[in-house]
């Protein structure tokens, strides 16, 4: 093919690729630059007193924890009879490593394994603790019954706006810049596609007392940083183990990386609940334990004050009739409870707790008028830039504000510019510097996190995209109801509203049967139809069924082999399946 380009042509290509290269190359320097002057992170003191090193901590001969192997801790309670284990982090490698540490403490087998809630740094090891194990089957595997649908939710749901927005708050790919993750060093990544093991004993009660191992224990329902999250109460030990309701930092009330609504009210009863059994040890789900009776009602009680305040005040003033925005500003916590270590807000902060506690009770609208129906951030882009003369002058506005340590409004002004016109190299890099800036600014690292993350995706050094073995372990791990829920999510209204067909898939190895109506720009998987006459029906096993969702099979490819049989025609089953999204 080359040879038939003439030799200017070629050059010029070649120019053309070679100037835009050191183009982005002396982007990313200047940036580098900027940072490596101006931008010395403060934050490290801040690291070493929050993370540690992986340790076992013996707490007593039978309770110990795994801290700092992963993001999140795991706990072990030995019994007469074998070990219970609460929480398995996030990683299968860490946990795998935890799990070799606890077998030289005792090699009594694992009897019970108890999720507090469904966050992926407490539910993605379990694997770990039950390969080789003689008796799998007879594991119990313990949480709040609605553990298996918010973890499908949180994983699969939202689950790519997820990753991306995670990867953001947890700084995950920041490589050398990851200085903490706010309640632990890092979130650890594995290379291989984690299993989750689902649990197979459901807490139905505010409270149950279960035998696991020989121990007695309860279980208590304390929602907070997720409605599922459950406790362990081991009255014989005074010990309450595990939760996200307590950390040594401000709470992540509200978290941006994106996050259902968590009430403040429940979760500051929830406190109320496990402080009232004046509990000895506390061995939480992140950071070493608290121990001692005194010191575990003293923190618990001004933690739980602190939620209390942000919940009141945010709701005394929504009443007052105030903008989210000026209720953030007007609230903060007295010294009493800011020189207390555990309150410091270096995960969540006051600020964004009570804008997340607002739109729980409120909704979107701040009731600012202007806010109704307002243009959108590219249209508004647009005008500002025409109203102060053009691209050129809003760039000078903005590196006037960044040379004048007024860093959020450089951002606002470089961002302006980088909507309208996405290629510009110069608001990429303003844009860019800002945004460090903006990261030294912030007391808490998930801020820090996410604005030096958004850093280097402006300049193009950082791409997010979720991992494609881990989006296929995830397909395999669906059940084929599940998948049809999710393929309704990826339905392209805007190009097939005009579609009417019921469509019948039937499943030769697993004798499944499903049946949608797609309508109204809508699929409909109610099954309310179920009676009536397809249009459409396509016959296939549940494995080609899911290598074709995951791109692993060619749908055409399996229709010439017969692996795939569509009624009326194969062209029927393509015009339906071209009104989805692929993958995305």
């Amino acid at each position: 093919m080359l040879h038939k380009i003439s030799t200017p042509v070629l050059l010029a290509i070649l120019l053309y690729n070679g100037y835009q290269y050191y183009k982005q190359w002396h982007l990313q320097q200047t940036v580098e630059n900027y940072r490596l002057k101006r931008n010395p992170s403060i934050k490290v003191d801040h690291q070493k007193n929050l993370t540690a090193e992986p340790e076992i901590i013996k707490v007593t001969d039978e309770m110990y924890v795994a801290v700092g192997y992963a993001l999140g801790n795991s706990i072990m309670l030995i019994g007469p009879t074998g070990v219970v284990i609460i929480d398995t982090t996030e990683s299968l490698v860490a946990a795998r490593q935890i799990a070799k540490e606890f077998r030289k403490i005792t090699e009594k087998p694992v009897k019970g394994i108890i999720y507090t809630h469904n966050h992926a740094d407490h539910v993605l090891g379990t694997e770990a603790f039950l390969e080789n194990h003689p008796d799998r089957a007879s594991v119990e595997v313990w949480a709040h019954h609605t553990l298996p649908l918010n973890f499908f939710h949180f994983m699969r749901v939202t689950g790519k706006a997820g990753y991306i927005r995670a990867m953001h708050q947890f700084g995950a790919l920041l490589k050398t810049q990851q200085i903490s993750s706010g309640i632990g060093h890092k979130l650890k990544l594995d290379n291989i596609a984690p299993t989750f093991v689902s649990p197979n004993k459901f807490l139905y009660k505010e409270k149950q007392t279960i035998k696991l191992a020989g121990i007695d224990i309860a279980l208590m329902h304390v929602p907070g940083e997720t409605d599922d999250t459950i406790c362990v109460y081991w009255p014989e030990k005074q010990a309450l183990l595990g939760t996200d309701n307590l950390y040594k930092a401000f709470p992540n009330l509200y978290a941006i990386r994106g996050t259902t609504f968590r009430s403040l009210k429940q979760w500051y009863e929830s406190l109320d609940k496990m402080r009232a059994l004046r509990p000895k040890y506390f061995i939480m789900s992140h950071h070493k334990p608290l121990i001692g009776e005194d010191i575990v009602y003293t923190i618990t009680t001004e933690y739980r004050d602190a939620v209390q305040l942000v919940h009141d005040q945010t709701v005394r003033f929504i009443n007052q009739g105030m903008h989210p925005d000026k209720i953030a500003e007007a609230i903060s916590l007295p010294e009493t409870l800011r020189k207390n270590p555990y309150l410091k807000e270096l995960y969540g902060t006051v600020r964004w707790s009570s804008k997340g506690l607002y739109s729980g009770y409120m909704g979107w609208f701040s009731g600012d008028i202007s806010e109704l129906d307002p243009l959108t951030p590219i249209e508004r882009s647009k005008r500002l830039v025409s109203l102060v003369g053009g691209t050129e002058n809003v760039l000078k506005a903005s590196e006037k504000a960044l040379n004048d340590d007024d860093p959020k409004w450089s951002l606002y002004l470089s961002s302006s510019v980088v909507n309208t016109e996405p290629e510009n190299t110069k608001a990429k890099e303003l844009k860019a510097k800002a945004l460090l800036d903006m990261a030294e600014l912030q007391t808490s690292f998930n801020g820090y996190n996410y604005y030096k993350t958004a850093a280097y995706v402006t300049l193009g050094t950082l791409k997010i995209t979720p991992n494609k073995d881990k989006f296929k372990a995830a397909v395999e791990q669906s059940t084929i109801t599940e998948l049809f829920y999710l393929m309704a999510l990826k339905f392209k209204t805007e190009e097939c509203s005009y579609l009417d067909k019921i469509v019948l898939f039937e499943f030769s190895d697993t004798k499944q049967r499903v049946k949608f109506h797609i309508r109204n720009g809508v699929m409909d998987v109610s099954g309310i139809y179920r009676d009536a006459k397809e249009d459409l029906k396509v016959t296939i096993n549940s494995v080609t069924w899911k290598s074709i969702l995951t791109g692993e099979k060619s749908g055409l490819l399996a229709a010439v082999t017969s692996e795939i049989i569509a009624e009326p025609g194969i062209s029927d089953l393509r015009v339906v399946m071209e009104c989805f999204d692929r993958n995305v």
